[in-house]
Parts: C-alpha cells; structure tokens; sequence
C-alpha cells in the first residue's frame, strides 16, 4: 500500500528524495520498510544507528522548520523527533509510519478545516 495522499507525504519524500538521491514518487508508490531506507544502516550497532537515526531526524525536522510548517494544536518538535526515531528503528514497519508521526504534530495545509 503506496504512502497517503497528502502533503506531509510529498515533504517526507520530498527530504529523503533530496537527500539521498532517490525518486520521491517511487519512495511513495512502493512504501518501503524502514530498514530499506537509505540512511537506515543495517550494519551498525544499536547505538550507533539510533545516532545515525537521530541526525536523519534532525535534518528532516529542521527541513520543516526552515519552510515554517507550524506545528498543529497538539504538535511538538521534542516528541517528533522521539516518535520519528522510535518508528525508523522499528525496522519491519513501513516507511508511510513516518508521515503519520509528522500527521500528529505538524499542520499542513491540505490539513486545515474548512472554514
């Protein structure tokens, strides 16, 4: 099952795209595990992936922050970044896990209520 529609799905991908030299449609059509990511290294100890995780995280939430993509009515950017950390190291879960953690804290807007 191919990532959701919206627009934290195409920010995500988007980032991963950009930074890892991949095709951001394709990352969202196949929804990947998350170690199939490229900067998920299957090789390193625990501790040093959960480093490597943490400044992939990092990196995207400051990728956000540098668009100004506010925060929603319950979001905020230190659980973010544990919630995106503790979902990558669960290495058999799809990749789309990660949008849903910046769908809880994060307010895009194909999000917003009608007015």
């Amino acid at each position: 099952m191919p990532w959701p529609s919206t627009l934290a799905s195409r920010f995500v991908s988007g980032y991963i795209a950009r930074t890892h030299d991949l095709d951001a449609l394709t990352l969202r059509q196949s929804n990947p595990s998350m170690k199939e990511l490229p900067f998920y290294n299957i090789n390193a100890s625990p501790d040093v992936r959960k480093a490597e995780v943490e400044l992939f995280v990092g990196g995207l939430l400051k990728f956000l922050a540098e668009l100004q993509i506010p925060l929603g009515p319950n979001g905020n950017m230190t659980n973010a970044m544990t919630e995106l950390v503790e979902a990558i190291l669960r290495a058999d879960d799809n990749s789309s896990n990660l949008v849903s953690v910046i769908d809880t804290h994060y307010s895009f807007t194909d999000e917003a209520p009608n007015a």
